[in-house]
């Protein structure tokens, strides 16, 4: 029987790439000069990213909507794992 489809866990399991999103919004906030909380990360990933967003937008009085800051970080991790995301061995 042909497989059809196919899923697999790539993030710390086939790639090397636990440290993206950390290193995508540290480096959101520094290059707007902004100092996040020390739980960023874990507000971010309880409330998923858009939502994390609409929050980060209001928390920290960012001059850009949601919207145009969930595609600065999609467009920064998808530069980070196309281009420095190894395979594990």
């Amino acid at each position: 029987m042909a497989l059809k489809a196919c899923i697999f866990d790539f993030d710390g399991t086939l790639g090397d790439s636990m440290w993206v999103w950390e290193s995508v919004i540290a480096e959101f906030f520094a290059a707007r000069g902004v100092e996040p909380e020390h739980d960023a990360m874990a507000q971010l990933a309880q409330l998923g990213m858009v939502a994390g967003a609409q929050s980060f937008v209001q928390h920290y009085r960012l001059n850009e909507s949601p919207e145009q800051v969930c595609s600065c970080w999609l467009a920064a991790a998808r530069e980070k794992y196309a281009t420095a995301v190894k395979l594990k061995p």
